[in-house]
């Protein structure tokens, strides 16, 4: 490693600027692509709600909503969370837009949400997904920081899809908290970068 230290120091100093240069046109060329991928497929928006709703729970909503779609968008190891079971972007999304999804009291604050199938998904009005002021959650006694509200939102839906597509298996219920924690924490490290990192608070 030292070695490797001492001749890049003495590389010529164009050698050095062409490297820098090289850097610089590089991370050019990844920027422009995400511009145009952004470009070339605009965040669909959310499906309408059965329910009438505070205006509240509609930003939420929202605001995961535009969350999952980014990552899901813009993230391609997010994308290949659902493409090594055979969902490609264009189904997942379809999926998501046709769910209905609604606001009911689950009872237990612990569940951010449930799905009780392809189509539907409950959003607890007690849990994280209400409740989530900061980018902290809890898995399975273990502490993670996703960043933000709009991350823990997004990864609550897309832990969502994973049961609405069928390969994520029950996970609510008495023995099941690892398998819950196991489910979020695939969607986030394929989704969040950094987050599955275990925090101590």
């Amino acid at each position: 490693m030292r070695a490797l230290l001492v001749l890049l120091l003495a590389l010529p100093a164009g050698a050095q600027t062409f490297q820098r240069q090289a850097g610089d046109a590089a991370l050019t060329v990844r920027r422009a692509f995400a511009a145009y991928i952004k470009k070339r497929v605009p965040l669909p928006p959310p499906p309408a709600f059965a329910q009438q709703l505070p205006k509240r729970r509609v930003r939420a909503f929202r605001d995961g909503w535009d969350e999952a779609l980014r990552l899901l968008r813009d993230e391609k190891d997010c994308r290949g969370l659902y493409a090594k079971h055979g969902f490609g972007f264009d189904e997942v999304v379809k999926t998501m837009s046709s769910t209905n999804y609604a606001f009911y009291d689950l009872g237990d604050a612990s569940i951010g949400a449930e799905t009780l199938d392809r189509g539907s998904v409950f959003i607890n009005t007690r849990g994280l997904f209400v409740t989530v002021q900061d980018g902290l959650i809890t898995l399975d006694r273990r502490h993670y920081d996703l960043g933000d509200a709009s991350d823990v939102r997004a990864m609550i839906l897309l832990h969502e899809l994973g049961h609405q597509l069928g390969f994520f298996g029950p996970d609510h219920g008495p023995g099941l908290e690892q398998a819950n924690a196991e489910h979020s924490l695939d969607v986030i490290r394929a989704c969040i970068p950094g987050g599955a990192i275990p925090q101590i608070l």
